[in-house]
């Protein structure tokens, strides 16, 4: 038997390079089909988290009141809520507004000038606001065009945000300590 294409038992190289060449396709049909079904939902590309029960385990830690909102408004969603202890430590919560924009709380033991200097570097004050009883200072001139500090219970807050202004002095007014019901405010401090 002396028929072409056959060696023994040992494919030809042109063989190994087709079935290769197959197997690839049929991998990059299989991911791409994956994707569009198990894929990340475009609409939200942000991580969602549970901001109350990261709060409530991290405020078995902290000798503070975490400030969290009673509830997010329909489509806003937190996308980061982190706790570090120490001396140096604080809270932070990251939410996304319906539309996209960032509104972010910073919590610490420290001076709110610490805070403008480590969080919204280059901001200037630029007047106050009254937001549910409390004067807060309006910053100015940081990445974020809406920046809001003030002191509560012993703690630096400073709050930056890409959403208007508007928005985001509704949202501070709806922070409280964690495990606290939605009508009792944080005191002064």
């Amino acid at each position: 038997m002396s028929g072409r294409g056959y060696s023994g038992g040992n494919p030809a190289m042109g063989d190994i390079l087709r079935s290769v060449l197959v197997l690839g396709l049929a991998l990059v049909v299989i991911y791409g089909v994956g994707q569009l079904i198990y894929g990340r939902d475009p609409e939200s590309p942000a991580p969602k988290v549970d901001y109350a029960t990261a709060a409530q385990t991290a405020q078995r830690a902290a000798d503070f009141g975490l400030l969290v909102p009673g509830e997010l408004p329909q489509g806003w969603q937190s996308n980061s809520a982190r706790f570090e202890p120490g001396e140096r430590g604080g809270w932070h919560l990251g939410v996304l507004t319906d539309d996209d924009e960032y509104i972010g709380v910073e919590q610490f033991k420290r001076t709110e000038d610490d805070l403008v200097r480590d969080f919204a570097e280059g901001a200037k004050d630029a007047g106050t606001v009254d937001i549910d009883g409390r004067s807060w200072r309006v910053l100015k001139g940081a990445e974020n065009p809406v920046v809001l500090v003030t002191t509560i219970d012993n703690t630096s807050v400073l709050v930056t945000a890409t959403a208007p202004r508007s928005q985001v002095e509704d949202y501070v007014a709806t922070l409280r300590p964690a495990g606290q019901p939605a009508s009792a405010a944080p005191s002064a401090g």
